[in-house]
């Protein structure tokens, strides 16, 4: 119960920080290395408060909800909206057994339920998805 707790409020001040950081229009697409202690204990959002991260104990997180009016796509609405009871339900769901292969500036996730995503890293704390929808994360890398 702490544990979920305590990711709640990360969660919460991840969302404040991205919400807090909206004016950044253009992100570094330079030459970026992925890797899989990007998302071991931190979470990235994107603009529509979605969260996917925390590696724990190969669990992952994502948390959110998806509504229908009209706005940018995101490669988490669709496993979102198939875990809501009704459009805007904020879910919040653990996939067990997560991997997280990198190659290049590319993540690979896998999970159970059949859960397979694919980000790229775009900056120090900048990941982007395959609907182009950028994730932030308030933790900068530790050198």
């Amino acid at each position: 119960m702490l544990k979920k707790f305590r990711f709640l409020t990360l969660s919460f001040l991840v969302f404040l920080f991205v919400y807090g950081c909206s004016d950044v229009q253009e992100t570094n697409k330079g030459e970026f290395k992925a890797d899989k202690s990007d998302f071991e204990e931190n979470l990235f959002t994107n603009r529509q408060n979605q969260t996917i991260g925390s590696l724990i104990d190969n669990e992952i997180i994502i948390l959110g909800s998806y509504n229908k009016q009209e706005r940018e796509k995101t490669s988490l609405d669709d496993i979102i909206s198939k875990s809501s009871e009704s459009t805007g339900d904020e879910v919040e769901i653990t996939f067990k057994n997560a991997e997280i292969t990198t190659k290049g500036d590319k993540y690979y996730i896998t999970a159970d339920n059949g859960l397979s995503l694919v980000f790229r890293k775009v900056g120090d704390r900048i990941i982007e998805d395959e609907e182009g929808q950028e994730y932030y994360t308030a933790q900068y890398p530790e050198d």
